[in-house]
């Protein structure tokens, strides 16, 4: 369980939003930390822990295996455990396996995210007959998580490039949200003067969803994810506002990111 006050201490932006009827507004303070060098994991049993709010106590163990199977096989393996009581990594069971998900840039990270405490993330050759979905090669692929903060759970991502062999990975950095229960989204990682030029505005109307956009993030990629994650529009942002054909889709929490210059931009908005 980690300490608040540490995790204060560790904020480095925060904002807060204007309340707009019927629009739930992400409001957060992001913790980002950039491993400069990139953290390279090689070699046999190569235990790599990760400490996401420096608190000095560990929250994750990456475990690398480059070894063979039967003897004979070359094999590799890279799987990650939640160290403490309510660290967990968004994942899978399946066929009695737990894996850990391959997300996309912009998901969203939160509380109706699966899962698990421990996982594997790739392996080759891949054995049985369901596969991690970081097998083959990855590179900037997203891994969400959990911490616990005084029995709250604060959202966060990581970002690692994984070797199609299995063999090695580097881990490039991290991100989470310093608010208890708020979401994250893959790929933020704001600093205050980026936050200052976030003004865009998304709310449901009459069964349109509908985007105010400033000027200086027009033509930018826009995203839509659904509360668990999954993108399930996307477009460009070509005019000052954006109206999108929201009958057909049901109830529920929706992510809408702009990603303009490397940033991601992201508002969250939920429909009754």
């Amino acid at each position: 369980m980690k300490d608040s006050k540490t995790l204060t201490k560790l904020l480095r932006y925060s904002s807060t939003a204007a309340a707009v009827t019927g629009v739930s507004v992400v409001n957060g303070q992001i913790y980002y930390e950039d491993f400069t060098p990139d953290i390279n994991m090689q070699g046999n049993n190569t235990i790599t822990r990760v400490d996401v709010n420096q608190d000095g106590v560990d929250d994750f163990e990456f475990l690398l295996i480059d070894s063979t199977f039967s003897g004979t096989i070359p094999w590799g393996k890279l799987q990650v455990t939640g160290i403490q009581p309510g660290n967990d990594v968004v994942g899978y069971v399946t066929s009695g396996y737990s894996y850990v998900s391959l997300l996309q840039q912009s998901s969203s990270v939160y509380s109706s995210a699966p899962f698990i405490s421990a996982g594997i993330m790739a392996e080759a050759p891949q054995f049985g007959a369901s596969y991690p979905l970081w097998n083959n090669g990855v590179t900037d692929g997203y891994m969400g998580f959990r911490i616990d903060v005084n029995g709250q759970s604060h959202y966060g991502w990581m970002r690692l490039d994984v070797a199609s062999d299995a063999k090695s990975a580097v881990l490039k950095d991290l991100a989470f949200n310093g608010s208890p229960g708020d979401p994250i989204f893959c790929g933020q990682s704001m600093s205050a003067e980026d936050a200052l030029g976030e003004t865009f505005i998304v709310f449901h109307s009459d069964q349109e969803l509908i985007l105010e956009v400033p000027s200086d993030l027009l033509n930018s990629e826009i995203q839509v994810s659904d509360g668990y994650g999954r993108v399930i529009h996307t477009s460009h942002a070509s005019d000052k506002t954006i109206r999108l054909d929201w009958s057909t889709r049901p109830r529920g929490l929706y992510v809408v990111s702009l990603m303009h210059s490397g940033q991601i931009h992201s508002r969250k908005v939920m429909i009754r």
